[in-house]
Parts: structure tokens; C-alpha cells; sequence
């Protein structure tokens, strides 16, 4: 078994595993990945305050499941890879995303207003308003992600959406300044193709 289990709440995966399909953890769970590992889930449920770690490998989520974070949560992948192809990422109040180098693959990273659809309370629609934070550095972090609610960033790029060659640089700022919403989408100087 590759799970050192640190402390309570404290899970440690240093080389392959392919976790069962339907897992709720509690409040300030800690899952962090080593050692390149490549780990398989499939509707995963963290608790408040908890943290995912891809220090480095994989997190897969399988194709048709949901990871959902906990409000106040954080999903820390700057050096390592979240595959998210045809699962979806649910990112509750409060919520991070850390991203750098390497790029989330595919799905749908759903957080920040607008997420959550609005509801019927004593007569009124009630509309949901949270926030959901991304933090990402200006390079591709997002390959053939789709996104569901406006997040909270100091600035959107453009970088973010497009290949190192991208030769038509219309659909990247549109993404970027879909997933801003409103405020500041960020063009570093350069020249964008159309």
C-alpha cells in the first residue's frame, strides 16, 4: 500500500494508487502527493480548511466524477499535473487554486459567483455570491478546461489559454476575460495574432 497515513487527517501518496469512487474526508484533511506519484479518484469530497498538494505526479479525476473542496480549501498544483479530462472540480467559498507550470488537463473547474445557480427563497430568487481565488503565473496553466462562475485573480492572461505558438490570439483573451468577469485581463507587450 503506497498510503502512509500521517497523523489524523493526513494522507500521503508516494507512488501509484487508484483510490475507491466515493470518498468524503472531514474537516482539515491534508492529501499530498510525492515522488511523481499518479493518483486515480473518482468523486472525492474534502471537508472545510483542507488541502490537496500535487508536490509532485498526477491527480487524475475520473472521467463522469466530481472533486469538491471544502469552503476554505486549497488545491495546490504548481508542480504537478491535475487531469481533470470529461470530471468536473468544484471549488467551494473561500477556495484557492494554485497553478504554474503545468497545465490542468481538460474538465471544468467550477468556483466564484455565479458558480452556485441562484434558488427560490420565500419568493425571491436568491442569488448565491462567493468567492473562489486562482493564483497562476503568465504561461498556459489551462489545456481544454472550461469554467463555470467568475473567479477572483488579480489579473486574468491570456497565456493562460494558448499554446507557446498560437498564431490566432482571439479565443485566448476571450477566455480570459470570460473567466475575470470584470476587472483586469492582462496583455504582457507583445503582438497578438487575430
Amino acid at each position: 500500500m503506497s498510503i502512509n497515513y500521517v497523523g489524523s487527517n493526513r494522507y500521503l501518496f508516494q507512488s501509484d494508487e487508484t483510490l475507491n469512487d466515493n470518498i468524503e474526508l472531514p474537516d482539515n484533511t491534508e492529501i499530498i502527493l510525492r515522488n511523481d506519484a499518479h493518483v486515480s479518484c473518482g468523486n472525492l469530497t474534502l471537508g472545510h480548511n483542507s488541502l490537496i498538494c500535487i508536490e509532485s505526479g498526477v491527480l487524475t479525476v475520473k472521467a463522469g466524477c466530481k472533486l469538491t473542496l471544502g469552503e476554505g480549501s486549497r488545491l495546490d498544483a504548481r508542480n504537478g499535473v491535475l487531469d481533470l479530462a470529461g470530471a468536473r472540480c468544484d471549488m467551494k467559498p473561500e477556495s484557492t487554486l494554485m497553478l504554474s507550470d503545468y497545465p490542468v488537463r481538460g474538465g471544468t473547474l467550477a468556483g466564484g459567483w455565479g458558480a452556485i445557480p441562484v434558488s427560490w427563497d420565500n419568493g425571491d430568487y436568491k442569488f448565491h455570491k462567493y468567492r473562489s481565488y486562482l493564483q497562476a503565473p503568465i504561461s498556459r496553466v489551462f489545456d481544454g478546461t472550461e469554467f463555470v462562475g467568475h473567479w477572483d485573480m488579480d489579473r486574468a492572461y491570456p497565456q493562460w489559454f494558448a499554446d507557446a505558438d498560437c498564431d490566432d490570439w482571439s479565443e485566448p483573451i476571450n477566455k480570459a476575460i470570460d473567466l475575470k468577469g470584470s476587472g483586469e485581463v492582462f496583455l504582457p507587450a507583445g503582438i497578438y495574432y487575430q
